[in-house]
């Protein structure tokens, strides 16, 4: 069986093809670590908005360790910056695949994205 370990920093609740709510609690967090370089100012109503240019620094990330059936809920950015990693997976977020309440909040997801080939 495999085990599901959510490196999010919230819940996230995953909606099954009965409608079910299963929830997987934050485990903790795991981040891409970035740095960031100031690209421009600009200038609205009188205000001067930073605007920046984000670089991944994957060098400095901590890694999860590879455990057999055992996968990651990371964020996309996480799951995006190391392809390599076929036990990384997200919430999908196209409109398809998420499921929201009356007020259109989202609630939950109807899928997940991976680095599969």
């Amino acid at each position: 069986m495999i085990e599901l370990v959510n490196l999010t920093p919230h819940d996230v609740v995953y909606i099954d093809v009965d409608g079910v709510k299963h929830i997987f609690e934050s485990k903790g967090v795991f981040r891409v670590p970035t740095e960031r370089v100031l690209t421009r100012r600009m200038l609205w109503n009188g205000m001067e908005i930073p605007v920046y240019k984000l670089g991944s620094r994957h060098d400095k990330a901590k890694l999860p360790d590879e455990i057999d059936d055992v996968f990651y809920i990371v964020s996309g950015i996480a799951r995006e910056a190391f392809p390599g990693r076929k036990d990384f997976i997200s919430p999908a977020t196209a409109s398809e695949d998420i499921v929201r309440g009356t007020n259109g909040t989202v609630v939950g997801v109807k899928s997940f994205v991976g680095n599969d080939k």
